[in-house]
């Protein structure tokens, strides 16, 4: 699309072998600079799959990917959740098609999650904190999402009780052993 700038940034290698080409400016459907992350085969250079953002300025694919072997992770915290605007989500996409595998979204306006880096657990599932969730009514309550390492949906949440409470904000604090991916910082 016009302006897209394909190839302006880096590539992307993945553990799989394959490769990732971050498009944040792509244009989808009438949405300007809604982005895209593309995957390509890295012996013949062809197209592979495709995630795209959903929203006008979404810029999908500007922070990077996070690669877990056999799946990577796009942190997209402008992202759309139907009509809630910069709800945000973090996205799982398969190292091998380039397919979308499952996301887990933001709930209000403006929480932007994914814009935290998740911290991943022993178990290979990770946690997302998202500390500008609105929840009842309450304004930066915040959360602690927990997503599943193997479809990247959400499996549960701890939310804050009272506005401002930005729960979610300091960290998190984990108990017993972490188990470090290769490329991953810690926490």
């Amino acid at each position: 699309s016009a302006g897209e700038r394909l190839g302006n940034l880096s590539p992307t290698f993945l553990s799989s072998g394959n490769y990732v080409i971050r498009s944040p400016n792509r244009t989808v459907l009438s949405n300007a600079n809604a982005g895209a992350v593309v995957l390509a085969d890295a012996t013949t250079g062809n197209q592979l799959g495709m995630v795209e953002g959903n929203a006008a300025s979404e810029f999908m694919g500007n922070l990077g990917v996070i690669d877990l072997g056999s799946t990577y992770l796009i942190r997209s915290p402008d992202a759309a959740n139907g009509a809630v605007a910069n709800a945000g989500a973090v996205v799982m996409a398969s190292a091998t098609s380039g397919s979308e595998l499952g996301r887990t979204s933001g709930t209000s306006a403006a929480e932007r999650l994914g814009n935290i880096f998740p911290t991943f657990l022993s178990n290979g599932n990770y946690v997302i904190r998202s500390p500008n969730r609105t929840v009842l009514a309450n304004a930066n309550a915040g959360a602690v999402v927990l997503a599943d390492g193997t479809t990247g949906n959400e499996l549960g949440k701890v939310e804050g009780g009272a506005a401002s409470e930005l729960l979610g904000n300091l960290g998190i604090q984990l108990v017993g052993t972490i188990e470090e991916r290769p490329g991953i910082p810690p926490g």
